[in-house]
C-alpha cells in the first residue's frame, strides 16, 4: 500500500508526499495495465487450463466473457489461484485443481466472496486496481 508519511532514503535525503503520490499512481497505472493484459489474455486464450477454469466460473453462474482478472498464478503443482471481478463489482477468489485430470477437466476446491472483505487480503493492492479499471468500464 503507499504510504502517505515521508520515507529517509538515506542521510539527509526524503522522498516527500507529492513525490510518493506520483510514484504511487505510476505504480498503479503500471497494475492497471497488467490486469488489463492478463484480462485479455484470459479472455482470448486457447489455453486447456484456462478453458476449465473458464468453464469452473460460468458453472458459478458468471459469463467469463464480462470478468476482469485481478490475479491468476501457479500456487501448487496443478493448482492455480485466482482472482476475478464480475460485471456487477463482486470480488472472487478461486482455487483451480487439476492434480487428478487433464488441465481443462480440473475443478474449483475454492470459491471464495471478497467482495465485502477483499481489503485484508494479501492481493488487495491489485483487487483495488482492478476495480479501479471496473469502474473505469461501467
Amino acid at each position: 500500500m503507499c504510504a502517505k508519511n515521508v520515507h529517509t532514503l538515506g542521510p539527509s535525503k526524503q522522498l516527500a508526499w507529492p513525490l510518493n503520490s506520483a510514484l504511487c499512481a505510476m505504480n498503479k497505472s503500471k497494475t492497471i495495465e497488467s490486469i488489463k493484459e492478463l484480462t485479455h489474455i484470459f479472455h482470448n486464450s486457447l489455453d486447456d487450463m484456462i478453458y476449465g477454469i473458464k468453464q469452473c466460473i460460468e458453472s458459478e453462474g458468471i459469463n467469463t466473457k464480462d470478468v476482469i482478472v485481478a490475479e491468476l498464478f501457479p500456487d501448487d503443482s496443478c493448482f492455480e489461484l485466482g482472482i476475478i471481478i464480475t460485471k456487477t463489482g463482486k470480488v472472487y477468489q478461486f482455487g483451480y485443481d487439476y492434480i487428478e485430470n487433464q488441465e481443462k477437466n480440473g475443478n474449483f476446491t475454492e470459491w471464495h466472496d471478497l467482495t465485502n472483505q477483499w481489503q485484508g487480503t494479501p492481493h488487495s493492492q491489485r483487487i483495488e486496481a482492478a476495480l479501479m479499471y471496473h469502474n473505469e468500464n461501467t
